[in-house]
């Protein structure tokens, strides 16, 4: 922090295009932040709703309103919002999700004990809308925090709170080319630079939509982790990382599920040969499995 006396000024980016369904329930949950100092940096990404008449209508300077000239790719959106911002700390709030009242609170005085930390992130829980359920994940903080995530990436963007100024130094940001991983990407790269922090208490709520993109658009995902794979095998930061080729596996399993999802059952099973015998290929054959049975 700048001044440890001063509290730090924190920004929340709320990415937003046709989001008005929940905006109102994630906008209170800002409003009723138990920590104060804070912008709401709102990126109304050529919304046809009414999402900016719900944001429009707060009285409020701290929520600042910004309109894309067009609608662009959801990483590039966030990047435009990232130079939006005036705080010491960056954090996210999509229109459909939900934080806990002492987040910002509890974050911010955990990043304030280690100059070392630049990101601090949190337990959270998933609710399913089509089944109504909701489901705690806990976040591990593994002493080889990089490697870990390459095999099990579990961190929320919802969940995380990063000091500004080391993604600066190091020029880190979305890879606006990407659709779904760029969440992955950025966090993983900090990862390399500086020290994670976990708070092992929940301090928000993902909804996860049956119709999300990346529920729904295995041919993209794959595309996007197989591009990310190529680019980063051979890369010095990665050398030491075990689990990169783990990687490779979740490739090989988002196909399977494509091929089950188009009932292209020659496909799938070939495509379960490349898998050895582990997790994954257990998880496919019994959905395989399953999907014959119904």
């Amino acid at each position: 922090m700048k001044n440890k006396t001063q509290e730090p000024l924190v920004s929340i980016i709320m990415n937003c295009h046709n989001g008005e369904k929940y905006l109102s329930e994630s906008l209170k949950s800002i409003q009723s932040q138990t920590y104060k100092n804070y912008e709401v940096i709102f990126f109304d990404n050529c919304s046809s709703d009414d999402s900016s008449k719900i944001f429009l209508q707060l009285n409020d300077t701290r929520f600042k309103y910004f309109l894309s000239k067009d609608k662009i790719k959801l990483y590039k959106a966030r990047n435009l919002a990232l130079d939006k911002c005036n705080g010491e700390i960056i954090t996210f709030l999509d229109t459909d999700d939900l934080w806990e009242v002492d987040k910002l609170e509890l974050q911010v005085a955990e990043m304030a004990k280690n100059s070392e930390t630049g990101l601090c992130y949190s337990y959270y829980e998933i609710y399913d809308q089509s089944k109504n359920c909701s489901k705690l994940i806990k976040p591990k903080l593994s002493k080889n925090l990089k490697n870990y995530l390459l095999k099990k990436y579990d961190i929320a963007l919802v969940s995380i709170a990063i000091k500004k100024e080391y993604l600066q130094k190091h020029n880190l940001r979305f890879n606006s080319n990407f659709d779904i991983i760029g969440d992955f990407d950025l966090v993983i790269n900090l990862s390399h630079y500086y020290q994670f922090s976990l708070i092992k208490k929940k301090l928000c709520i993902y909804r996860d939509h049956k119709d999300s993109e990346t529920n729904n658009n295995y041919e993209k995902l794959v595309e996007e982790m197989q591009t990310w794979y190529n680019k980063n095998l051979n890369n010095q930061i990665f050398l030491n990382c075990s689990n990169i080729n783990h990687i490779k596996n979740k490739i090989y399993y988002y196909q399977g599920l494509n091929f089950l999802k188009k009932n292209e059952f020659e496909k799938f099973k070939l495509n379960l040969n490349n898998l050895g015998q582990n997790m994954y290929k257990l998880k496919l054959y019994t959905k395989f499995i399953l999907k014959k049975i119904i």
